[in-house]
């Protein structure tokens, strides 16, 4: 069936760049040429089933009846096992063709169903209606091409919620994996956070090291402070002391210079130069004993 063969290709890529009204008119046009093989076969097997029972019927007799009835029964045979092949053969043919994709087989078993029940209009003008036999045969094909569809459409349907599912797993991971980013860089913040502030610990450590050795210098200054106040306290002490010494001193000067000029009025009166003279020296021993004591208890 070189024709049928020809007439029943096409790609699936073909099929999917059809628009949805191309698609229709394609099966429908594919449903007559299907539908009108179908009648032909069915009535090649008719034939060849008449011609068998034709030869079955024949009288036998003499040798060459016998011969011719023999002959007759072989030829139907033939004829209609080969009638019956290319009816499988169609039908296998026209199964593989309708069943090419889901929207295709859908159209083909649409298509079909109606002109099984209404007859139509071959290439040729002709109206065709099927035979019960021929009805048969493509009741069968429209059969195969609503199963194609439903089990292809619950393939489809599955394939759809496995991709919707792995669609949804891989939002969960982008999401998860944009989770893991913000983690990253907020841990690569915190990181940055705790080395600054480590380094502002070690700064402070400086600076508390540096304050602790002005601290420690200020009280070294307030200690030498200290003895520098103890050593002008002493100072004032020892000046205080001297200046009590000096005031005694005064003092005592003021009783010897007066002892003086008492001696020297008596020496005045008594006119006694040597007298004088020795009244003048033993005041003048007198003054630097004075002066000495004043001297050693100011070092003292």
């Amino acid at each position: 069936m070189p024709n049928t063969n020809k007439e029943l290709q096409i790609s699936t890529s073909k099929l999917e760049k059809m628009s949805p009204s191309q698609l229709e008119s394609f099966a429908e046009e594919k449903s007559k040429f299907i539908l009108e093989k179908i009648e032909l076969s069915t009535q090649k097997i008719t034939d060849a089933k008449e011609a068998a029972e034709d030869a079955a019927n024949m009288k036998s007799g003499w040798f060459g009846k016998t011969k011719k009835k023999a002959d007759a029964t072989a030829d139907a045979v033939i004829a209609t096992n080969e009638a019956i092949g290319e009816m499988n053969e169609l039908l296998q043919e026209s199964i593989r063709f309708t069943c090419l994709s889901l929207s295709f087989a859908q159209a083909m078993s649409k298509h079909m169903s109606a002109l099984i029940v209404k007859g139509f209009e071959n290439r040729d003008g002709e109206f065709i209606k099927l035979s019960s036999d021929s009805e048969e045969q493509a009741m069968y094909i429209v059969q195969q091409a609503e199963a194609f569809a439903k089990n292809q459409l619950e393939v489809e349907m599955k394939q759809a919620s496995q991709d919707s599912k792995i669609e949804n797993l891989a939002d969960k991971v982008s999401e998860n994996e944009n989770r893991l980013n913000e983690k990253d860089n907020l841990d690569s913040e915190q990181s940055a956070d705790i080395a600054a502030n480590r380094k502002r610990l070690d700064e402070k450590d400086i600076i508390d090291a540096e304050q602790s050795k002005r601290l420690e210098e200020l009280g070294a200054i307030l200690n030498n402070k200290d003895l520098v106040d103890q050593k002008q306290e002493e100072a004032i002490s020892k000046n205080t002391e001297a200046i009590k010494v000096l005031f005694e001193y005064t003092k005592q000067k003021d009783i010897l210079d007066k002892e003086q000029n008492e001696e020297i009025e008596k020496i005045k009166t008594t006119s006694s130069k040597k007298l004088s003279v020795i009244a003048i020296i033993i005041s003048s021993i007198a003054l630097i004993v004075s002066v000495v004591n004043i001297l050693l208890r100011f070092i003292m």
